[in-house]
């Protein structure tokens, strides 16, 4: 066929000229494919991409005679089924996504297997006489014993096997495969067609279904505008996230709000958010969308895992109902620990006078992610802190027999030797959240025992969902023996105040504890992860004591262990300091470090001419909360912490002379305080302070006026003296009247000389007039002997 006057080729689309043809909708056209040229019958196969029927074929002369009378036309505009489908399954992918995706490439599968056979046998497939003889007939009996023929087309499947299709679904999948472009693509099914017609938004008429709850006499059922929905998202927000309202609550207000009871006054400035229109307030003038409309937006904008969020907050969502699904794994014991606290449910009472509440304790755990076994623990009063968790990990280091005598503890008969009493040591990675232990952790603490900090993110708990679930079970333990247990900030009404049933010390707390974490630690857990073929062959039970033990015996381990006094020293709460000349400041005191060539190591704190900015003065050093005099300084090099003594510059000093009855050991100095006790009286200075800064800005104040006042006044007397001197005459002679004022100075000084030389000769005489009437120069002997002979003759 001569092609050269038009551009026409396989799978060409040829449209059929039509009047008012802008006009009509693109389904109602007519349009077809060209499928093949069959030059031995010079016919060209075309078919319909709309209609149901099969391909019919056509002669070269009359196909050319119709393209040059412009009945037909080739269709240059977009194809209507050139779309592209992608069924390539990504990781970012939802499960849903993926399910679908699989499921549509298996229908095109399916579909191409029933028809790849006949396919390609170009161009007997097309016509009618060939297709009959690759059916094959079958007869039937029906229920009713009537009998009919059903008609197959025979294929192979994945497997070799032979199966049959019906001649219906083979012609079907056949017209897909030609009206779409010859691919195999093109046998998915037309899901987005399924369904009822979309209805008219702008003009939706009367309104179908039931009628309203709200308002039964409606039935002009009205469109959502985009106001609409901004207004509902500002009360979804304020109302239904933030408040915690219901649905049918926050509906409400949306019906009380100055949208709708009186649009025409609302002013857009008073609320940012929204920018209403003429258009928008002729829209709120019909009235708020029903009940049914509000929650039908809210459950498809927000999925079911984001209602969850604004019903009951999203941390308590990440804390109680998001999957554990982001622990660790460990490959031996000691490879990973995992640290972390909780606020136990039980209240405990004091065991000093009067014995009343304390609270609830804080619980540190430190477990061994490997055979789930409890290394350290550590009971402690107060929320979490740095200090207590810095003890969690002295507790890890360290043997635990000192702590469990100390509380009476007594281990149950049936533990093995190789238990909580001895294991101890630093693992190989510790794991940590975004809490208190991340700050105060010493930066030291890695490079000194080769430990490997993991922080996980913050409020979500799956990431360490190990310790996690042990806190869970632990919370559990002899509920019915503890009648205190209960979160009462959880409390409903109605509820019992378990505050008040709190019977337990913090160290009978403390007893309990152990006997939960031993109890833990000797219960088979039930978890397959935790199998393998070294414990089976050992035939070891999956109790975390005996995993640990046969981890470190059999599949080996990196638990490293160092002296008490080694841990002390490093696990102390970290500070930041300043390096002056004067020596290490902190907290407002000083101190000098036990090193050599500290004048060097303290010089270099000093802007010289040849430096002109100081370097970074700033230390690490760790401190005791017990302990003022000393504070200590990890420094490269030193395998402990460098001592720093406090400055006796800084120290309060001892009286000089001490009046007789006060003991010189109640002396006035800050040496053996505790951080608390000198941070109690800087309060009290600041506190003294303030008071006097007070008092000194009103005296401040007074002498600024007072000042004022007599500048005013010397400012007014100079005028109206020299009100008719020029300037030359009042600067000219200064020296002169500065000699004369000295002079008079002078003569008041002679005066005041003269006086107090004459009251020394006043004193002297006055000393000679005393001294003729002294009692020393007069002899009364003679008469204390008459008088007592005359006491002695009246006794006669």
């Amino acid at each position: 066929m001569n092609q050269s006057t038009h551009l026409i080729f396989e799978s060409c689309l040829i449209i059929k000229n039509q009047k008012q043809e802008s006009k009509i909708e693109l389904k109602d056209k007519t349009i077809y494919r060209i499928l093949f040229f069959d030059d031995e019958k010079e016919v060209v196969i075309l078919i319909h991409i709309f209609n149901n029927s099969l391909p019919f074929a056509i002669s070269y002369s009359e196909f050319n005679q119709k393209l040059e009378s412009s009945y037909y036309s080739v269709y240059t505009e977009k194809d209507p089924f050139d779309e592209t489908v992608d069924l390539t399954i990504r990781k970012t992918d939802s499960t849903e996504t993926a399910n679908l995706k699989l499921k549509k490439k298996n229908i095109i599968n399916q579909r191409w297997l029933k028809i790849q056979k006949h396919v390609h046998n170009e161009p007997n497939i097309f016509y009618s006489n060939f297709r009959s003889t690759i059916i094959e007939k079958e007869r039937r009996i029906s229920k009713n014993d009537k009998e009919y023929t059903s008609q197959y087309i025979f294929y192979n499947d994945e497997n070799g096997i032979t199966c049959k299709c019906e001649l219906k679904y083979f012609l079907k999948y056949l017209k897909l495969y030609w009206k779409r472009g010859k691919c195999e693509s093109a046998l998915i099914d037309d899901y987005k067609n399924c369904g009822t017609t979309p209805p008219d938004l702008e003009n939706p008429g009367r309104r179908r279904g039931p009628p309203y709850k709200e308002d039964p006499c409606r039935t002009i059922g009205r469109a959502p505008e985009k106001i609409d929905h901004l207004i509902f998202e500002q009360f979804i927000r304020d109302e239904l996230i933030k408040n915690k309202n219901t649905i049918e609550e926050t509906y409400e207000a949306i019906k009380r709000s100055i949208y709708y009871s009186n649009p025409e006054k609302f002013e857009s400035s008073q609320h940012k958010a929204l920018s209403i229109s003429k258009k928008d307030i002729e829209t709120l003038k019909k009235g708020p969308l029903s009940q049914r409309q509000f929650e039908g937006y809210y459950y498809k904008h927000y999925s079911l895992e984001q209602r969850e969020k604004n019903r009951i907050s999203a941390r308590t969502y990440d804390l109680e109902r998001s999957p554990k699904t982001g622990s660790q794994i460990a490959l031996y014991p000691g490879h990973l620990f995992e640290i972390d606290a909780t606020v136990l449910d039980y209240y405990i009472v004091s065991h000093f006078y009067p014995y009343n509440l304390i609270g609830q304790p804080t619980l540190y755990l430190i477990i061994d992610v490997y055979s789930r076994f409890i290394i350290a623990w550590n009971l402690c009063l107060g929320r979490p802190s740095g200090a207590n968790a810095l003890r969690t990990l002295v507790n890890m280091a360290t043997d635990k027999s000192e702590l469990l005598n100390r509380i009476g503890y007594v281990k149950p008969s049936k533990c093995n030797k190789n238990d909580i009493f001895t294991i101890q040591g630093i693992p190989k990675g510790l794991i940590i959240d975004q809490a208190e232990l991340r700050k105060n952790i010493p930066t030291h603490f890695q490079k000194t025992f080769g430990v490997q900090i993991i922080q996980t993110p913050a409020k979500k708990p799956k990431w360490k969902g190990t310790i996690e679930k042990r806190f869970d079970i632990l919370q559990r333990w002899n509920k019915i023996y503890d009648p205190s247990y209960g979160n009462y900030p959880k409390k409903k009404y109605g509820d019992p105040d378990v505050r008040l049933e709190a019977v337990r010390f913090f160290d009978e707390m403390n007893i309990e504890v152990a006997d939960a974490i031993f109890e833990h630690n000797y219960k088979p857990i039930d978890n397959p992860k935790l199998l393998n073929t070294s414990i089976l062959e050992s035939g070891i039970s999956t109790a975390p004591v005996e995993l640990f033990n046969h981890g470190i015996a059999k599949v080996g381990g990196s638990i490293k262990s160092f002296s008490r006094d080694k841990i002390l020293r490093n696990l102390l709460k970290p500070g930041v300091a300043t390096k002056t000349l004067q020596g290490i400041k902190y907290n407002g005191l000083f101190y000098l470090p036990e090193m050599d060539d500290v004048d060097l190591f303290l010089s270099s704190s000093k802007t010289t001419q040849y430096r002109k900015a100081a370097l970074n003065n700033k230390l690490n050093i760790l401190e005791h909360e017990q302990i003022v005099d000393q504070i200590y300084m990890p420094l490269d090099g030193y395998d402990d912490p460098v001592v720093c003594n406090l400055l006796d510059s800084c120290n309060f000093q001892v009286q000089s002379d001490l009046p007789e009855g006060i003991d010189i050991s109640d002396k006035n100095s800050i040496k053996g305080l505790s951080w608390y006790e000198y941070n109690d009286i800087k309060n009290e200075y600041r506190k003294t302070k303030i008071v006097a800064n007070e008092n000194y800005q009103e005296i401040k104040f007074e002498i600024n006026e007072r000042r004022k006042q007599r500048l005013e006044a010397a400012k007014k007397r100079t005028d109206q003296l020299t009100a008719n001197m020029s300037n030359n005459e009042f600067l000219a002679g200064a020296n002169e009247r500065k000699k004369q004022i000295k002079e008079l100075h002078d003569k008041e000084d002679a005066t005041e000389v003269k006086k107090a030389y004459q009251s020394v000769d006043e004193t002297e005489q006055q000393d000679k007039i005393d001294d003729q009437y002294s009692d020393d120069d007069i002899d009364f002997s003679d008469l204390i002997g008459e008088i007592d002979d005359e006491m002695e003759n009246d006794d006669e």
